[in-house]
């Protein structure tokens, strides 16, 4: 006999109601998407090396994550430590430790809800990485060539190939 029922069915996604957001940005919520997601980093640093102009090659270079959660840091940490540590010797052509790895997040701070003391000592530890936090920072538009953010200084085009969405999720 039981006296409680307890639902799990997981998770997915969320792009805040607006779908079209899934079309050119890469989830991290199963192992499928974490083994996609790898196979696309590798591959953007195999294009930059092959890029036909020093445009195409920063935008494969840069790698955008979108949400300053659990998920979005780790993502960001381990992309900036792939680029500047593991692929290093890697390259002729390309330096990837020349990669930017930029966290794009709407609210105060990444992990806001962690509270400040850890907020502030990951902020430091991924800026010590050479990760570009940009908090209070909102998703406006992604495309195949980049992502359009606003922030209190206006609206702004970041030309990538590689963005991550970590920003939301909900249930299955």
């Amino acid at each position: 006999p039981y006296n409680d029922l307890v639902v799990a069915p997981g998770s997915a996604t969320s792009y805040f109601g607006d779908e079209a957001l899934a079309e050119h940005t890469l989830p991290m919520k199963t192992i499928d998407d974490a083994l996609n997601l790898r196979r696309r980093i590798l591959a953007a640093f195999e294009l930059a090396e092959t890029a036909p102009t020093e445009a195409e090659r920063r935008r494969w270079l840069t790698f955008v994550v979108v949400g300053g959660g659990p998920t979005g840091c780790e993502v960001a940490g381990q992309i900036a430590d792939l680029a500047h540590r593991t692929l290093k010797e890697d390259f002729r052509g390309t330096d990837p430790a020349s990669a930017e790895v930029l966290i794009f997040d709407a609210g105060e701070d990444i992990l806001a809800t962690f509270g400040d003391r850890l907020s502030h000592k990951a902020t430091t530890a991924l800026e010590r990485m050479g990760v570009e936090i940009h908090s209070r920072t909102r998703v406006m538009a992604v495309d195949g060539d980049g992502i359009d953010v606003e922030s209190q200084a206006g609206r702004e085009r970041i030309p990538t190939h590689t963005v991550v969405w970590a920003a939301g999720v909900q249930a299955s």
